[in-house]
């Protein structure tokens, strides 16, 4: 269980080292004062996976980061029952000079964890890191995605009862990403008490069910997932809906990539593209395809014209067959609508190869005019984990002959 009672955090901001000098002799501060997050209180149950949304700067990882203990509040009270796991800033603990080896300990006693305990946790974190080849290396010689793996696997191997997540739903790519994916879940399943912090609204809505938004420090709004996002969206000026799982690492360089290559797990796509179209049939003379910046936007009839897409992908058998989605959206990337085949219980054949071939059919779609794009995922069984996406692979444009409004021409009929 987590209880937060009138929490709040502020952050002095000083013009120079000058200023902090003159509060110390006078006592006196004149520092501007950044109110992180305003007094709320908040009581989370022990098994409630809860989704902390807001814009940037609104006070999110502020909470997570007193919740879990890496910041001391300015005020207020916080109780906490169990052991916490937090995956803030991955390594945070790590000592670059240090080995691998060296920080599993290190990292394990700023948990909390025996060193006995650790020496029994020890062949399975570094068996799910997959940095066994150079675990006695240190760790400021690792690639960046060798150091978060080694993060990961100390800070989730711990048997947390509560697992604080910023950002990270699954971290590395490949094999990697999915396993951390699923051990997340397994956290989830076993009635593990969860704080997710994201700005996947999918994933907030797929995984959590609770919801907190936090905006200019405090709650706005804490409830059922599907209507804390649909509140949230609402305020948006420009909805982005997220395509990819988020990444912690940023871009390898060339020496990173290469120490990569070294390793013996080398991790691939479990799942990936390998073609996309679309295409239109009309049941009507065609309309003229538009010359935009010297490629031609294909033209849609509002109720008259079919959509159809053709897709092959590969996916490894070492996983259950993936499932393909597809939405539309609008040019501020709004979700208009979405296909899926776990939705529509359709099942995936794969040859022996382990490619797919499926073509997804709009009849006479029923969107009004404007412009749209489409976004293809490639997703787990379950459809959470994303394997790869193809934002925007299509862009088309439905026009109409009559005046009627709106986004979409429902059924209707007068007597």
């Amino acid at each position: 269980m987590i209880n937060l009672h009138n929490v709040y955090k502020h952050y002095q901001l000083y013009n120079n080292d000058f200023q902090r000098l003159k509060e110390v002799i006078t006592g006196h501060s004149t520092a501007e004062v950044i109110k992180a997050l305003n007094p709320i209180s908040i009581t989370i149950e022990k098994g409630q996976v809860v989704g902390i949304i807001g814009d940037n700067g609104a006070g999110k990882s502020t909470l997570l980061k007193l919740i879990s203990g890496t910041a001391s509040p300015s005020g207020g009270t916080i109780e906490t029952a169990g052991r916490i796991a937090a995956l803030l800033e991955l390594g945070t603990g790590f000592h670059p000079e240090l080995s691998g080896h060296e920080n599993i300990y290190l990292y394990g006693a700023i948990l909390g964890i025996s060193r006995t305990k650790m020496d029994n946790l020890y062949d399975d974190i570094v068996a799910f890191s997959g940095v066994e080849q150079f675990i006695h290396q240190p760790v400021k010689t690792y690639s960046s995605g060798m150091f978060v793996r080694l993060a990961f696997s100390v800070a989730t191997s711990v048997d947390p009862d509560i697992l604080i997540i910023d950002e990270a739903l699954s971290v590395g790519d490949g094999n990697f990403a999915r396993k951390s994916f699923d051990r997340i879940m397994n956290f989830k399943e076993s009635g593990k008490t969860i704080l997710f912090c994201s700005h996947s609204m999918f994933h907030i809505e797929s995984i959590c069910d609770r919801a907190i938004w936090i905006d200019d420090g405090q709650i706005k709004m804490d409830g059922l997932p599907a209507s804390v996002v649909m509140a949230y969206n609402a305020t948006m000026k420009i909805h982005k809906s997220e395509t990819h799982v988020i990444e912690i690492a940023d871009t390898p360089t060339e020496q990173e990539q290469e120490q990569e290559k070294k390793q013996k797990n080398t991790q691939g796509k479990l799942a990936q593209f390998i073609n996309i179209e679309m295409t239109i049939e009309d049941s009507v003379e065609p309309y003229p395809n538009q010359l935009l910046n010297n490629h031609q936007k294909q033209c849609v009839q509002s109720g008259l014209s079919s959509l159809i897409i053709k897709v092959n992908f590969e996916s490894d058998f070492s996983i259950k067959a993936p499932n393909f989605a597809v939405t539309i959206t609008d040019e501020s990337d709004f979700n208009m609508s979405s296909a899926c085949t776990l939705m529509d219980n359709y099942h995936i054949n794969r040859n022996s190869e382990g490619i797919t071939y499926i073509e997804l059919h709009f009849p006479k779609l029923s969107l009004l005019k404007g412009n749209y794009y489409l976004y293809a995922y490639l997703m787990c069984e379950q459809c959470i984990f994303i394997y790869e996406s193809a934002p925007r692979f299509a862009e088309f444009e439905i026009v109409q002959h009559s005046n009627e409004l709106g986004i979409v021409s429902l059924p209707h009929s007068f007597k």
